[in-house]
């Protein structure tokens, strides 16, 4: 969630924001919201499992900046 929000603030900055940029990264936060207020706090495995995908997540959309 916070590479999304740091890829808004990014777009955001610029002279001529993309405003489908930020209303794709703004879907992708509240899809991520949405995904971990359904987990289980009790399942280790889908944790595990969402943290991957999270962390997979991230760093995709950290090279989406560059």
């Amino acid at each position: 969630m916070g590479a999304y929000s740091a890829l808004i603030a990014h777009e955001e900055a610029k002279d001529a924001p993309d405003e489908r940029v930020i209303a794709e990264a703004t879907e992708g936060r509240r899809a991520c919201v949405r995904r971990r207020e359904a987990l289980d706090p009790a399942n280790a495995t889908d944790i595990a499992r969402v943290r991957a995908e999270f962390s997979a997540l991230a760093e995709t959309v950290r090279a989406a900046r560059r």
